[in-house]
């Protein structure tokens, strides 16, 4: 009688991650890859984490079943710093604010 262990079981066990059917050491290695791949671009945390229930079967068998979630890092946002005028109209100018105008210069002229 063979043994069965994680491993043998991982590459036996089907489940469905981004948006595909695939074995679960296959699984977790594409959700691993991609969690890394998010983590250094965002400086964040993320998480992958794998099931498996077991339920009784008869007096000796177990059915198992596998399951993956894995939960990227938020990509970093940008803010964007905005005004209401008056009537409650969002600006990027500060209405309260005097508009300064911007000249280019080049060699000492201005442009």
């Amino acid at each position: 009688m063979e043994r069965v262990d994680f491993v043998k079981l991982s590459q036996t066990l089907e489940v469905g991650y981004d948006g595909e059917r695939e074995k679960l050491a296959t699984a977790c290695d594409s959700a691993l890859s991609n969690m890394a791949k998010a983590c250094i671009a965002t400086g964040k945390k993320g998480k992958l984490v794998v099931t498996l229930d077991l339920d009784p079967e008869g007096a000796i068998g177990l059915q198992v079943k596998a399951s993956i979630k894995a939960t990227p890092p938020e990509p970093n946002t940008t803010a964007a710093l905005v005004f209401t005028d008056r009537r409650g109209v969002l600006t990027f100018d500060d209405a309260e604010q005097g508009k300064l105008e911007l000249a280019s210069i080049k060699g000492g002229e201005v442009v």
